[in-house]
């Protein structure tokens, strides 16, 4: 572990991937959420856009709502208390948030309400990232190899296995081009599938250190980051790869693809890796609060919302 993380980092992706026995729901039955007046300043995993609205989830099942840009934000009343780590909307309609305790929670009002669809807390295998082609199939992945689809939108959930050798953590899932998938993976694992996740390969990759997220950049670009500031990408949907100067040895957590090019890393002590269209290279930069960071949204001026420990901070445009 590098010295460059803040001393919350530890605890921060010790709660992200699940692995603090402490953090297992002890009761059985699921509980709801608890309606908090400051979750804007508790911890907040990830976010996703319904036409203008913002959907942002984050610990013990808070799912908070802004339709304007994130200057104000209200709390959605959700079935099930434990984190959510993740959370993607397929239409304006339908949407789904993963997380703890094998939870899984659908949306058809586009945020405002929620129902569980699946929760396992037995388990104890936390789901860290979802991903639906369309309003009826999707893939849920998590820890230890924890991988899950659905056909009729998650009425009904199946279990199958990415690799039958290794139980790796599975910690973010992309579509890239026509049925390809990609799985980032801990150890360096990288997973393919060119069938929509019928079947999966492993791919060869230079690193070998856990990696926290992936981004389709086009039909066979992608680009992967993780632990030490290390980010890769591939112009050839994975067969090779080069590794892209961060200037930084801080984790690299999340990121996004904006619709006008722009890419935006975000990480470990306030990270911020910003390459806009035409650059070719990262722009190092740092939040003045120095929080571990694990998501990133426009806001409604443009700049930058960013989403992780200390929930929810603002920054500038990210073009200047």
């Amino acid at each position: 572990m590098t010295a460059h993380r803040s001393p919350g980092f530890f605890v921060f992706l010790t709660v992200l991937i699940g692995c603090l026995p402490l953090l297992t729901s002890f009761a059985q039955e699921p509980r709801p959420a608890v309606m908090a007046g400051l979750t804007t300043e508790t911890l907040l995993l990830d976010a996703a856009m319904v036409d203008d609205r913002i959907v942002v989830v984050g610990e013990r099942g808070h799912v908070i709502l802004s339709d304007d840009g994130g200057k104000n934000w209200r709390q959605a009343v959700v079935p099930v208390r434990a984190t959510l780590t993740a959370v993607e909307f397929v239409d304006q309609k339908n949407g789904w948030a993963v997380g703890h305790d094998g939870a899984i929670i659908h949306s058809a009002d586009g945020g405002e309400t929620w129902t569980l669809q699946n929760y396992t807390p037995e388990l104890e295998q936390p789901l860290l990232d979802v991903m639906f082609f369309n309003a009826e199939n999707g893939i849920a992945i998590g820890a230890y190899g924890y991988y899950l689809f659905t056909s009729d939108g998650g009425g009904t959930w199946e279990e199958t296995m990415v690799d039958e050798e290794w139980d790796y953590h599975l910690n973010a899932i992309v579509e890239a081009g026509d049925a390809n998938l990609y799985i980032a993976a801990e150890s360096g694992s990288i997973y393919r599938s060119s069938d929509r996740g019928k079947t999966w390969q492993s791919l060869d990759f230079p690193y070998r250190g856990s990696l926290f997220g992936i981004l389709a950049l086009g039909s066979d670009r992608i680009m992967t980051f993780g632990l030490r500031g290390h980010v890769y990408e591939s112009d050839d949907g994975g067969l090779s790869w080069r590794q892209v100067n961060t200037g930084t040895e801080r984790a690299i957590l999340g990121g996004r693809v904006f619709d006008d090019g722009t890419i935006v890393l975000v990480g470990a002590s306030g990270t911020i890796l910003i390459w806009p269209p035409g650059a070719h290279a990262f722009e190092l930069t740092r939040h003045e609060e120095g929080a571990d960071l694990v998501a990133v949204m426009r806001g409604s001026e443009g700049g930058l919302l960013l989403f992780g420990e200390s929930g929810i901070l603002t920054n500038g445009d990210p073009g200047e």
